[in-house]
């Protein structure tokens, strides 16, 4: 959001970490799940995959957690020609039949197109019955993103968008966001 900060449309006081962005693995249903748990696992997972699927790290930010995963292991050259990646929102309104690109990666991850899926944890729980969630990569293989709020310079209850920040970042609130697959705020 390096835009958003220099717009002068923000309270850059007001930046409050409300959760976190996790990257997570899924597998097609019934499928082996694949051991996660170090940098090496993961590294071994995706490279005995024969199809992985992520979304283009230029389109969507539900792609920098992969991009970051496989360049920290070194490995993305060489799982290059077994990735299906797929655009973000800039694929709207592209012919299926023109780029098989435009395919969304938890659909191909639930007919098992692929073999091996990674994707926000937080956009594969409403799916989860289609798929099996193997679990969330390593926070040195990617780290989770920071979901920050501000108040807008221009707010007409300024208060009251401070009360809405401080909710949002609550304890309560925090429960919330982990049931929807969001991690902790980083302070």
């Amino acid at each position: 959001f390096p835009g958003a900060l220099t717009s002068g449309s923000i309270v850059l006081e007001s930046a409050t970490p409300i959760n976190t962005i996790l990257t997570a693995v899924g597998v097609p249903k019934g499928r082996p799940k694949p051991d996660i748990s170090t940098p090496d696992a993961v590294k071994k997972a995706l490279l005995a995959a024969k199809r992985i699927g992520y979304e283009d790290p230029d389109f969507t930010v539900a792609g920098q957690g992969p991009l970051e995963a496989l360049t920290k292991l070194g490995i993305f050259d060489q799982v290059a020609g077994k990735s299906e990646v797929e655009l973000g929102p800039g694929a709207q309104g592209i012919a299926p039949n023109v780029t098989r690109n435009t395919i969304k990666t938890a659909t191909r991850l639930a007919n098992g197109d692929i073999d091996l899926g990674m994707l926000m944890l937080s956009d594969m729980l409403p799916d989860k019955d289609k798929y099996d969630i193997v679990g969330v990569l390593p926070r040195s293989v990617t780290a989770p993103v920071p979901v920050v709020g501000f108040i807008s310079t221009h707010a007409s209850d300024p208060a009251g968008a401070k009360a809405l920040l401080q909710y949002l970042a609550s304890p309560e609130a925090q429960a919330i966001w982990k049931d929807a697959g969001y991690g902790p705020p980083e302070r």
